[in-house]
Formats: structure tokens, sequence, C-alpha cells
């Protein structure tokens, strides 16, 4: 520019200032690109100067990357027509391209295939260079827009057999193209074959430019739709910093939804809500209806002033005196509803005010009592709280204690068995040391289990198994076999249970099985699926059975007379057979309709000793 000055060439200066406006648009600074462009504008035309287009490009590029839809249409409109009027169409293809690329990203395809076709449907150099094949692929993309899917896939394929790319940016766009359009047919196969394409032609291209852009933002979505979230992200990632760099905010915009689904899937929650509230911003921005309103008015504009090109000088004039009398009417008219309007909207004004204002009090006022009455529910929770954790505490410390007691009972037993002779009463103290031990086992389950109002009972009953058999058996020759529900009891129905399965097994080990004979007893505990809640216990040996003379009702045995008594006690039925073995067979119902105590047991087991 220097250079020029001392010369005295005016138009290479202006020339030269084009050249570093053009720069800054390239590097992004898009204010200072804007001011020097519309100085240029105003030199070259301070000078006659005709061929106004290529400012005309620029300054449209330049409104386009800022989304000012409504001036880089307009300029992109000037473009065309200047070129038509000096008849220079070097730039006929760029042009043409950069028009269509405008329509395309404000949603008017027809318009944007339009001028695609005008762009490509001429005699290009052989070979071409990469950013042809890339706007024949933005064509074909319009093209599949619309619906023409097979135009689309024909008129890409036989431009790529006219035109083969011969570097790897012309390769990349091409393979990015073809995928799309396979992806879009429904033939994954061979959409997949051009992905695989694109990831080996990767490597080879620089960054900051818009084929890197297109190639990252697809294998994205590729990798994506193959639930591989990680690659995903780190091509959409690079998409973005491309979209960045280029100024593309529609890409931008979709690298933004894609990467909200990607960090959703890798449950990056924070950076998916990040990415989604920035797709809606630039999809706020970008496409509205005033985008399409803006797109609308320069249209009309730019088709008026052509139609308005064709008349004479005289209807010129006689429109321009209509206009002029129509504007006056117009304005008249638009001063007379303004006038009304600003009335109107005053006094609405005030009164929204006046509501607003009143609202907001009433608001405060609630807000106070609300955070008051949160206050004291807050503190009252809290104080609950503990009282629950409190009586938690004091209920599992009263099965602890009554635990040890009886252990305290079953002790005292022990000790005073070893001052006695007799064996009747000594095997009265151990049948009462078992017993005991049966209900000591019930408090201890409840001290140490979370819910300590019911009693798993599969668990119990093993460990109850497990006493007798080391209690009563001195080898293991009685085998036991266990079928049971998961059954949970409250302690009024576990106690007698207990008692009885006690009693039961205590019997069978004693007298099913004379002269150490090996023997099987089984335990069932069931629900009984056609009359629910009621439950089924069983308890059967392989033994002895029972004597041809015994009669159920007329047996005194105190381990008989227990039974039933405690069967009574949970409202439940008993019954009693055998021949070559025993069964005992208990059904009651698990629903508690009393308070859940174990007085009676207790008591016959004091009777007893």
């Amino acid at each position: 520019m220097g250079l020029y000055e001392k010369m005295g060439n005016r138009l290479k200066v202006i020339e030269m200032e084009r050249a570093v406006a053009d720069t800054h648009l390239k590097q992004g600074k898009l204010d200072i690109a804007e001011t020097e462009l519309l100085s240029v504008l105003e030199k070259y035309k301070s000078i006659g100067f005709t061929r106004l287009h290529y400012t005309y490009n620029l300054l449209s590029s330049v409104y386009n990357f800022q989304g000012n839809y409504n001036t880089a249409l307009h300029y992109a409109l000037l473009t065309i027509e200047s070129m038509k009027s000096t008849q220079d169409t070097a730039g006929i293809f760029n042009f043409y391209s950069h028009l269509a690329n405008l329509y395309d990203e404000l949603g008017q395809e027809s318009k944007s295939a339009e001028n695609f076709s005008l762009a490509l449907n001429r005699t290009l150099e052989n070979p071409i260079d990469f950013y042809s094949i890339r706007t024949a692929g933005l064509y074909t993309r319009v093209l599949i827009k619309q619906h023409k899917l097979p135009q689309a896939l024909s008129f890409i394929t036989h431009f790529a057999k006219k035109y083969p790319p011969v570097d790897g940016y012309g390769k990349a766009s091409l393979a990015c193209t073809l995928a799309w359009c396979y992806e879009c047919g429904g033939n994954p196969v061979k959409s997949e074959k051009y992905m695989l394409d694109m990831v080996h032609l990767e490597y080879f291209l620089l960054k900051d430019n818009e084929i890197s852009e297109e190639v990252e933002y697809a294998l994205g979505r590729y990798f994506l739709n193959n639930k591989d979230f990680s690659k995903a992200s780190l091509h959409f990632n690079r998409a973005l910093a491309e979209a960045t760099y280029v100024n593309a905010a529609y890409r931008k915009r979709d690298v933004y939804l894609m990467l909200f689904k990607t960090d959703s899937s890798l449950k990056n929650y924070l950076s998916a809500i990040r990415n989604l509230n920035q797709y809606r911003l630039l999809s706020d921005s970008i496409f509205t209806i005033v985008k399409n309103w803006q797109l609308q008015e320069v249209q009309v504009k730019y088709e008026t002033e052509k139609k308005d090109q064709d008349l004479t000088f005289k209807d010129k004039n006689i429109q321009l005196l209509t206009k002029q009398a129509q504007l006056q009417v117009a304005n008249l008219r638009t001063e007379k509803n303004t006038r009304n309007m600003v009335l109107i909207c005053t006094g609405l004004l005030i009164l929204l005010l006046g509501l607003g204002y009143n609202r907001y009090k009433l608001k405060q006022k609630n807000n106070t009592q609300l955070e008051a009455q949160q206050k004291n529910i807050t503190d009252k929770n809290i104080h609950l709280q503990h009282l629950l954790q409190e009586k938690e505490w004091l209920v599992k410390e009263i099965h602890h204690r009554v635990k040890n007691n009886f252990h305290t009972v079953i002790g005292l037993l022990g000790t005073q068995s070893a001052y006695l002779t007799n064996k009747e009463a000594i095997g009265a103290m151990a049948e009462g040391q078992q017993r005991i031990h049966v209900m000591s086992l019930i408090h201890q389950k409840l001290y140490q289990s979370e819910n300590m109002s019911h009693i798993d009972m599969t668990d119990y009953i093993h460990e109850l198994v497990d006493y007798l058999r080391d209690s009563l058996l001195t080898d293991r020759r009685i085998q036991f076999h266990f079928r049971m529900d998961r059954i949970s009891l409250g302690v009024y129905h576990a106690v007698p249970i207990g008692l009885i399965l006690n009693e039961a097994i205590t019997n069978a080990i004693k007298y099913a099985f004379p002269g150490n004979r090996n023997g099987n007893i089984s335990i069932s505990f069931t629900k009984d699926k056609s009359r629910e809640p009621r439950l089924v216990l069983i308890i059967t040996d392989d033994g002895e059975g029972l004597p041809a003379t015994f009669d159920e009702n007329n047996s005194m045995t105190m381990g008989m007379h227990l039974m039933k008594g405690l069967v009574g006690d949970i409202d439940g039925h008993f019954i009693i057979y055998g021949s070559g073995g025993t069964t005992i067979k208990i059904t009651f119902s698990d629903q508690e309709n009393g308070v859940g105590d174990h007085r009676i047991a207790v008591n016959e087991i004091s009777q007893q000793i």
C-alpha cells in the first residue's frame, strides 16, 4: 500500500485496503473488517469504480458471520447484480455458491438449490480444487433436504466421475457427502465404507478449515450412532473448534446439540446442560421468525428494484408521485395511531406498575410467612427424628436386656439342676432351659435386626435347629431337611411358633428313633397360596410313628398340652397323625389382631418347671 501511494496509484491503494480487510475477515476480526470494507466501498464509488461485486461479496460474508442475515443477503444480491452489470464473471462460481449457502442457512432450500445449480452447471477446469467438490456436496445436501435423494445421488456420482478429487481435502469432502447420501438412503453398509475412508483421511487434514469441520462433525455422528461416546465427544469437540474458527454459526449450533446427546450418554450432565443452553441460544439468535421476515423483506426489495429498472422514466415519475402521496397519507395515519397507542400504553403501564408493586408486596409477605413455617417444620422434623432414634435405641436395649435376663434364668436353672438327683426333675429343668432359650433367641434376633418388629423365620428356624441338634445329639445320625418360604413374623406369632418347633423337634429326637438309629426330620414353613394370608407349618419325621392307642384329644403329655395351647393362642389349627413316622401340621393367619406378647407361653413353662 505504501509503494502504491508513492506511485500515486489510488485504485491499487484501495485494492490493498480491501486485501487488508479480507485478512481481518479471515482472522475473525469482523468489526474491523466491516469498517474497512465500508470505507473501501465509499472510496471505490468516489473514483467511479464499477466492479464492486468483490467488495460486496466480502461485506456479505462479514454480516453472515455476525448473524446479520438481512444485510448479508442484501450485499449478496448486490454482488450478483454488479457482476451482471459489468459482465465480469471471473468470480461467478464463488458468488453464486455464497448466495446459495446463505439461502441454505436461512432454510430457503429451493432458492439455495437454484443458485447452486447456477454455480455448478457450467464447465469447470479439470482437475478442480477441493472447494468446488465441497460446493457440489453442499448442493447434494440441499437436494436431500428437498426430498430429492435419487437426484442428489445421481448428481454427486456423475460429478465425482467427471471431476475426480486429486488431494486429501477433496477426497475427504466427497467421502463425507457420499456417506451422508447413503445414510439418508437407508444403506448403512455403503455409508460406513465412506465413513471409514474419512477416518483414514482425517490424519492428513490440517486444522482451521471447512473441510476438517465437516469431516469431524460427520465422524462424531458416526461414533455417536455406534454408541462409542468417548470418540464421538472427541470428534464433536474438534468440529466445534473448527466451526468457531471459520465462523460457521449454524454448524456450531448442530455440534452443541450433538455434544448434549453425547455428554448425556456419558453422564456428564453439567456439560450436557451447558451444551444444550448454547444450542438454544444459537437457535434463537440465528433461526427465528425475525430472520425469515428479514429474508422476505430483502427479497421483496430486491425483486421490486429489478422491476423498477424495467419501467420507463415516465412511469417511474408517476409511480414516484403516487408513492409519495400514499406515503404522506400513511404517515398521517401512522402519526395518529402512534399518538393513540402511546396514550393507551401509558395508561396500561401505570396500571401494570401498580399491580406489579401490589403483587411484589404480597409475595414478600407470603415468602416471609413461608420461611417461618418452613423453619418451624424443619425444627419439628429434627426433633421427631431425634425422638425416633431414641425410641429405636431404647427398644433395642430392652430386647437386649430381656435376652440377657433369659440367659440368667437359663444359668440359674442349670445351677439348680446340679443339686438335683431326680432324673425327671433334671429332665424338666433341661426342657425349661430349652424353652427359655427359644424365647431368648427371638429377642436376640430383634435387637440385632434393623426391623425391630418382625423376625426372619428362615434364619431363626435354622439357628433353633442347630441349637437343638447340638444340645440333644452326640453325633449327626439325624438329618434335617428344610422347605421354607421367606416369611417374617411379629413377636406375637414368633414366640408360639418357636416353642411349638422346640417341642416337636425335641420329641422327635428323643422318641422317634430308638436305639440310636438314623433318621430324617423335615420342616416345611410355607404360605398357603390358595388361602392367603394363612401360613402352614409342618414337622415330619420318618421314625417309629404314633402308637396305635394314641388319642390326640385325650393325650395329657406336657408337650402335647403346650403345643395345643400355643396353637390356640394364635387362633390356629393343629393336626397330628402318623404311621411309619409322625407329622404335625399347624395352619394359622399371620395377621395380628391383638397386642403381641407371650405371657401365656411363659406361664406354661413356669408350670412345667
